[in-house]
């Protein structure tokens, strides 16, 4: 653990180094590189949690997963390629569009891209069809509501959807994001968040759960957690959305002309945007993983450019060392103190077993 924290600190600080570069094709050119280690690592797996899912869907072409899964199947089996180059392929498209997303707010895009990973690896390189979807979903979201190019923007929500049915609960974004002004966003959004756990309460509490495409399983007796359960699986997220308020909540107080920055809204509006599901996942810790630490990317983003980015030395390192630690503090959540206090460690468990699947990186752990 301490050769990670000493690993992320020096890269945040080569992070730093590129944002100071004159030139933004340099900065882009240093942050490709870092991104080719990263899949370098990344590629090499040959095990997940749902690989054999995954595995069976593209041997024997079902037509039963979302389209796109379906019609990359068709395409990669033409081309005699076997199911690791469709993985490769999940795995490289969605961190290339992260990369493009990042980098249109900041020449920093590894450190956000590598803190973001810590949180939601395990995700990231397990539920392939949805990780690819939800930076597609993202990138259609940042040319809707800030580059305000409509056509496109529906082109890339479409084609999230197609690439995994369960984005297409994201959509009530849209409506938010329109009709909710900017003061009162954070308190509508708790009143969301209440009534999407009623309606969550309401689906599992009777025969709905089972008709909903991807999801009736998931609404199952062995597949939701005790309430007191959920909770623990969700402080990470609360840990770090209660941080980002309290941060903002001073920033709009001695910038309250913030609020009519085109860009702060954006950011402010979809990191925030997840907590509507968090009381949810109590229930339900699919919910979390997939509508909650999937927004972690934009949660660092935000901080970052907010808080961290153009501030005097002294305390952009602060700041620096303060988001660094709440990062750490909720990995620990994930990976480490579940081990103390459960009689398995499910995400430590599919973390190791992932490693050591990798030539490249079993090293870290033999």
């Amino acid at each position: 653990m301490s050769i990670l924290i000493i690993l992320c600190v020096i890269l945040f600080y080569v992070g730093q180094l590129i944002e100071q570069l004159p030139s933004r094709f340099v900065a882009y050119i240093f942050n490709a590189i870092l991104f080719i280690a990263v899949l370098y690592c990344f590629l090499d797996l040959t095990y997940t949690a749902d690989w054999d899912m995954y595995y069976y869907f593209y041997k024997y072409e079902n037509d039963k997963t979302d389209l796109v899964f379906q019609l990359l199947t068709l395409i990669f089996k033409k081309l005699y390629l076997s199911y690791n180059h469709l993985f490769k392929f999940h795995i490289i498209v969605a961190v290339s569009i992260y990369y493009l997303l990042i980098s249109r707010f900041t020449k920093n895009i590894f450190f956000v891209f590598l803190a973001y990973l810590i949180l939601d690896n395990v995700h990231f390189v397990n539920q392939i069809r949805y990780y690819l979807g939800f930076p597609i979903l993202m990138m259609g979201y940042y040319l809707l509501f800030y580059k305000r190019q409509y056509i496109l923007s529906v082109v890339f929500i479409l084609i999230s959807i197609l690439c995994h049915s369960g984005l297409s609960f994201l959509l009530i974004c849209i409506p938010i994001y329109y009709l909710v002004p900017t003061k009162k966003y954070y308190g509508y959004i708790l009143i969301f968040s209440s009534i999407v756990f009623l309606i969550t309460l309401y689906i599992f509490n009777s025969a709905l759960g089972e008709i909903l495409k991807h999801y009736g399983s998931y609404f199952a007796k062995d597949n939701v957690s005790s309430f007191l359960g959920g909770l623990f699986n969700a402080i990470p997220y609360i840990i770090f959305m209660a941080f980002l308020y309290i941060e903002t909540y001073f920033l709009i107080k001695r910038q309250p002309e913030i609020l009519e920055d085109a860009k702060f809204i954006f950011l402010y509006k979809i990191s925030f945007f997840s907590v509507i599901f968090i009381p949810a996942s109590f229930l339900i810790q699919v919910i979390g993983h997939r509508y909650v630490m999937a927004f972690s990317v934009f949660w660092v983003l935000y901080y970052y450019l907010y808080f961290i980015k153009n501030k005097k030395s002294r305390k952009q390192l602060i700041k620096f060392i303060l988001l660094c630690s709440i990062v750490f503090a909720s990995a620990i959540f994930i990976y480490i103190i579940p081990g103390y206090l459960f009689s398995e460690n499910h995400f430590l468990e599919e973390f190791l077993e992932m490693v050591k699947s990798s030539d490249n990186l079993k090293g870290l752990i033999d």
